[in-house]
């Protein structure tokens, strides 16, 4: 089977499966970057990264990223639109035929379901994205530095209330002077 072909695929079965947003497609880009040669989990750690900084849904933009090492400017189209296809069918099925999901007794009892789902998938790659940016360093040195920006970030997100945009910047800049 083509690569573009399995992307579209995988890609697919990701905006299919991934509920609870652009970090519920974690768990599937894990399984590519494991399964295929198309990046490896180094690459993935900075998809997330770059999503975090670049405008749009970070599953959206993960998705385009992993695309566009697999197949170029094509592959990341592809990706963005396999990973968007499903998930857009469904909520335009929804509101057409379900005009207010929350009050259907139904849909309220499926979507609170859904809510430990996918907090169990956001979880799970939150510990695989932990363990790869925090165990796999070159050096001593920079395995502490790595430590003490975690520590000191959620000192300062819990104690200062700092948003995202500034630790984001911080995290940035010890990152390129001292990792």
């Amino acid at each position: 089977m083509p690569d573009l072909l399995l992307l579209i695929l995988e890609f697919l079965k990701t905006g299919l499966f991934a509920i609870g947003g652009g970090y519920a497609t974690l768990p599937y880009l894990y399984e590519m970057a494991e399964n295929y040669d198309w990046f490896s989990l180094g690459d993935l750690t900075n998809f997330i990264a770059i999503s975090e900084v670049t405008p749009g849904p970070v599953g959206i933009n993960m998705a385009t990223f992993a695309g566009y090492l697999t197949g170029g400017i094509f592959g990341g189209i592809l990706a963005s639109l396999a990973v968007t296809a499903i998930p857009a069918t469904i909520s335009l099925l929804l509101c057409r035929f379900i005009p207010k999901p929350t009050e259907n007794k139904f849909m309220a009892k499926l979507l609170y379901g859904l809510i430990p789902c996918a907090l169990a998938l956001i979880l799970a790659a939150t510990w695989k994205l932990f363990e790869n940016a925090l165990f796999h360093f070159d050096t001593v040195f920079t395995t502490s530095m790595g430590w003490l920006l975690l520590a000191g970030l959620l000192f300062s997100a819990f104690r200062f209330k700092l948003n995202p945009f500034m630790m984001l910047l911080i995290g940035g800049i010890f990152g390129f002077l001292l990792l």
